[in-house]
This record gives structure tokens, C-alpha cells and sequence, in this order.
């Protein structure tokens, strides 16, 4: 009757599933929010029937999206394989657990994708790209050059080309940051379902209490060491160190805008001056460099527990 039971339920997930990823295809106008739908019905039937009725799910559910979304529907493959490993820590009522393995589970198939994409259907989101920034760099151009700009012209295309040839280095930031921001963004529509299917389920710790491990530190300073070396583009360390200096810098600036909230809750501050410290961190490098330091000084030197102490 329990496995008649989780059938019956796994089909009608697998329906829903292809109403979200058809909605999510053909209207354009929602599709960013449904997209990030697309996990529930695989959370919502890995927490009520376990990961091996979840990863079923998964496996049936393709078929079925081929039919009714052709080609298109492969899209949303990672989101898939995302929801089977949420919801498997859902129901183990490890949320932070959750919401790491959903990012880890979308870089997995990002990068399946990618490489999937090249291989048959020969299609380089990269080369597009360059293709497309190449077109839009000739076109301004000529505008500039018509206008009598035509060195000044130049001179920022050369800039902007040598930014350009940055991105395939940065592909695993980029990966990696899609694959955080879609984990979190999934987890927040997920929620009101928790409720009703994993009750129990702990919420995220407030920003103000995360904390880092110490190791985050060393990790950077090897990555700002090796900055010192003469790397080459196309070198692997090259790829490596500029991937590593921009995610563990990203992460440290997080730790040090957790610490600032934790001062201003600490010392009853308005909420509006950390929201505020958000802000000019990401518009100015100087405060953002700042917030960093403090995040290093945060890991390595305890500073909350001092604080709590005075």
C-alpha cells in the first residue's frame, strides 16, 4: 500500500513537474521565478518517501519532460538533481546541509551542461558570448569613431576586450556563484512547504551569528601568494588563483557584513546602518577591501567573543 502510495505520488509530481517546466519555457514573463520552482516536487517527495523514491522521480520525470518539452526541457535537469539532495537533508532537518548540497549538487550539473551542450548539440555559451561582445564592439566603434572619438574609442574597446578575455578563467566563480545564489533562492520558495511536509525543520542561523572556519584565511593567503608568481594566461595555476582570490574574497567580505550586523544587534544600532554597510560595500572596492580585513580579523581573532565580554 506505502509503495502503491509513493507511485501514485510520484506521478502526480512528475505531472506538476512538467507544468512548471513548460510554464517556465513558454512564459517568458515568470519564468525566472517558476524556474526556481522546479525543485519542490522532487523536495516535497524525497522528504515524504526517501532519497531512492526521490532519485526515481528524477529518472521517470525525464522521459516525460522530453515529450512535452522537447529538447528545451533538458534545462532543468539541474534543478531536478538539486531537489532530490535538498530534500534528502530536508528530511534529515539539516537545513544549512540542504541548502550546501542543492549549490553542490547545481555546479555538478551546470557543469554536466556545459559540457554536454559543446559535445552534441555544439553549442559554446562562451563563444557566443564573445561572438556577441565582438559585434557590439565593432558597432560602438564605428558610433564613436563617426562621432570624431575614434582614439578614445579604441582605447576603451581595448580595455573592455581584455576584461572580455577574462570570463572562460572565471567560469568556476561563475558557476559556483549561480549555483549558491539558485540554492538559496530554492530554499526560500521552499519554505512555506517545509512547513507542511518536514515540520520540525530548523530555520537558517541569522545572518549575524555565521561564522567561518579559521582555514578560510589560510586558503586566501595562499591564493594572494601565488598572485606574486608570474602565471600566464592559460597557465592552470593562473586559473586557480584568480577563481580562489575572488570566491574566498567574497566569502571573507561575507563574514566581515555578518560581524557588522552582529556589532549593531550587540549594541542595539538601527537595522537601517548594516543594511546601509551593505550597500556602500558593493558600491565602493575601498569599503568592500575594509569589510574584508575585518571579516580576517573576525575568523582569526574571535573578535564576537571579546565583544560579548565587554
Amino acid at each position: 500500500m506505502r509503495k502503491t502510495n509513493a507511485l501514485v505520488e510520484g506521478a502526480i509530481m512528475i505531472a506538476l513537474l512538467a507544468v512548471l517546466t513548460l510554464a517556465s519555457i513558454y512564459l517568458p514573463v515568470i519564468s525566472m521565478i517558476l524556474i526556481f520552482a522546479i525543485p519542490l516536487p522532487s523536495i516535497i517527495h524525497t522528504i515524504r518517501h526517501g532519497v531512492k523514491q526521490g532519485i526515481w522521480m528524477a529518472v521517470a520525470s525525464l522521459p516525460v519532460l522530453l515529450i512535452v518539452g522537447q529538447l528545451q526541457s533538458l534545462i532543468v535537469i539541474p534543478f531536478i538533481i538539486a531537489g532530490v539532495t535538498m530534500g534528502f537533508y530536508y528530511k534529515r532537518k539539516e537545513t544549512a546541509y540542504a541548502i550546501a548540497s542543492g549549490a553542490i549538487a547545481y555546479v555538478i550539473s551546470i557543469v554536466i551542461s556545459y559540457a554536454a551542450g559543446i559535445l552534441f548539440f555544439q553549442f559554446d555559451p562562451i563563444s557566443f558570448y564573445n561572438e556577441t561582445m565582438n559585434e557590439a564592439f565593432k558597432a560602438s566603434q564605428s558610433l564613436m569613431g563617426a562621432v570624431g572619438n575614434q582614439e578614445q574609442a579604441e582605447a576603451q574597446i581595448k580595455v573592455m576586450k581584455e576584461q572580455m578575455q577574462l570570463l572562460p578563467y572565471l567560469l568556476p566563480t561563475v558557476f559556483a556563484g549561480s549555483a549558491v545564489v539558485s540554492s538559496f533562492i530554492t530554499h526560500f520558495i521552499a519554505k512555506p512547504f517545509l512547513k507542511r511536509f518536514a515540520s520540525g525543520t530548523p530555520p537558517l542561523k541569522p545572518f549575524r551569528e555565521w561564522k567561518l572556519p579559521k582555514s578560510i584565511i589560510w586558503y586566501y593567503l595562499v591564493a594572494i601568494f601565488l598572485y606574486f608568481f608570474p602565471l600566464e594566461r592559460g597557465d592552470f595555476l593562473y586559473s586557480v588563483q584568480i577563481n580562489a582570490e575572488i570566491i574566498l574574497g567574497t566569502l571573507l567580505m561575507i563574514q566581515g557584513l555578518s560581524f557588522v550586523f552582529f556589532y549593531c544587534y550587540m549594541k542595539n544600532i538601527p537595522k537601517a546602518v548594516p543594511i546601509i554597510a551593505v550597500i556602500l560595500c558593493f558600491a565602493n572596492p575601498f569599503i568592500m577591501y575594509v569589510v574584508k580585513i575585518v571579516g580576517i580579523a573576525d575568523i582569526g581573532f574571535t573578535m564576537r567573543e571579546k565583544l560579548k565580554k565587554m
